[in-house]
């Protein structure tokens, strides 16, 4: 098998990991925020709390799943829904320090969250550093 088909097949593995860990979140949070929340210290209102709950952490997981699986299928999208994961598992994980930092909020499940985040991340570097450039059909 070439290389680059190597490079294209590990590139769509990742993504296909993505996707199912945020789709997988985003059904969670969908169905049922207040436990996932409860345990990062939030509390949920009824009505309009968890209706924002389940629209931002339901819908964004699921939104950003659905793209991962779009840009292993779309040719030429697998470098950008890589690139995406790095930005948000990255943006995620750096703010989680700072902001835990700031507030003294750096508990162990904090610290396991951003474990998580930084090994996505370490992930989708490697497969990004070894995927084909340009338009290569998917």
């Amino acid at each position: 098998m070439p290389m680059t088909e190597r490079s294209l097949r590990l590139a769509h593995t990742v993504l296909l990991l993505d996707a199912l860990v945020f789709l997988t979140l985003g059904v969670w949070f969908l169905a049922d925020p207040a436990p996932a929340l409860e345990a990062v210290g939030i509390a949920l209102s009824p009505g309009s709390g968890a209706t924002e709950a389940r629209a931002m952490y339901g819908g964004y997981e699921l939104g950003t799943g659905m793209f991962l699986l779009a840009c292993r299928r779309e040719p030429g999208w697998a470098r950008a829904g890589l690139a995406l994961t790095i930005l948000v598992l990255g943006g995620l994980g750096m703010t989680r320090l700072v902001a835990g930092s700031l507030s003294g909020g750096l508990t162990p499940l904090m610290w396991g969250l951003f474990a998580a985040e930084f090994v996505g991340v370490a992930f989708n570097v490697w497969a990004l550093s070894r995927a084909p450039r340009g338009a290569a059909k998917n």
